[in-house]
């Protein structure tokens, strides 16, 4: 499988592909492992730690988390202090653009376990108030100016889903039942909550 260990792994929808967080000399990547022909694709090779990866529409892209500094697929990157926040950033398998689309940009915050709820909506972990709640990012885009072609400015509006008083430890997201699932400890006991993203409110 091209990789010594994996972290995280998720099925695509029609359960053809994997797309996992492996680890190989050190560092830790995303590949994609193809079912039909037993193939491994490795999708990032740097310095910089990808975890948490999962499908989006469909299997056409891919959502994860990194602590990369910059939004370009580079093979060269020079050993520096690597930040530990993580943020969330978009893959697109189908086209194989080395730019990424940047979700979120929180310096202050560690995002983790990101999903697709639905095209340009994003549900994932982050300790923006202290403490590892769900939230969600809406991806949108504008027009920044208009020369021989449309220049477009593509930004995120995010929300806090749920207000819990312990970290959120784990979080996984069904998205053929729109249901979810985190794991918190309170008393000293795991303990999991379930719910239905047709219910979830922003909470201010």
């Amino acid at each position: 499988f091209m990789v010594d260990k994996v972290f995280e792994f998720a099925y695509s929808p029609d359960g053809q592909k994997i797309v996992l967080s492996g680890q190989r000399n050190g560092q830790s990547d995303i590949y994609v492992y193809y079912l039909l022909g037993s193939r491994t694709e490795q999708i990032t090779n740097d310095i910089y730690d990808d975890r948490y990866p999962s499908f989006a529409e469909r299997d056409r892209k891919i959502v994860f988390s990194s602590n990369r500094k910059n939004d370009t697929l580079n093979l060269d990157q020079p050993f520096a202090a690597l930040p530990y926040n993580n943020d969330i950033f978009v893959y697109d398998l189908m086209r194989r653009n080395p730019v990424l689309e940047r979700i979120t940009n929180t310096p202050g915050s560690d995002e983790t376990h990101p999903f697709e709820f639905s095209q340009g909506e994003y549900s994932f972990l982050s300790n923006q108030n202290g403490i590892n709640n769900r939230f969600i990012a809406l991806y949108d885009s504008t027009i920044a100016r208009i020369d021989t072609v449309i220049h477009y400015r593509y930004f995120s509006n995010t929300y806090a889903l749920t207000n819990v008083s312990r970290d959120i430890l784990y979080y996984d997201y069904q998205p053929f039942t729109k249901e979810y699932a985190f794991l918190t400890v309170e008393c000293g006991k795991f303990r999991f909550y379930k719910g239905y993203t047709e219910n979830d409110k922003p909470i201010p």
